[in-house]
């Protein structure tokens, strides 16, 4: 018996509650809480939409960084100044892609 693979990517926000999450062709994926969740408070509102974008993120990215580490490994060895510029500009849009681009970290962290 195969494993099951999971529903195709990219993920998208539900146009009408953000906090559900599904395929590009509108199948729901998850949700990162419910109705009564946001009706009684604002925090857990605002955590939901957040947890909802860091799954976006984290999934859209996921495949992508995953094969750029891969593709990076043998040059581990010899140091990454070794890797060259193309894997460097890959490795940055990437990066530019989950949100976590030079900057923007430090940014979010104030």
């Amino acid at each position: 018996m195969t494993e099951p693979e999971h529903s195709p990517t990219p993920w998208v926000y539900n146009k009408w509650t953000k906090t559900t999450i599904e395929t590009k062709d509108g199948r729901n994926v998850c949700s990162t809480g419910g109705f009564q969740d946001s009706a009684n408070s604002k925090q857990a509102h605002d955590e939901n939409l957040a947890n909802a974008a860091f799954i976006v993120t984290a999934v859209n990215s996921h495949e992508k960084l995953v094969s750029l580490i891969r593709r990076m490994k043998p040059y581990l060895a010899f140091g990454l100044a070794r890797a060259g510029k193309i894997l460097s500009e890959e490795v940055d849009q990437a990066l530019a892609e989950s949100g976590e681009a030079e900057g923007e970290a430090d940014d979010a962290s104030k």
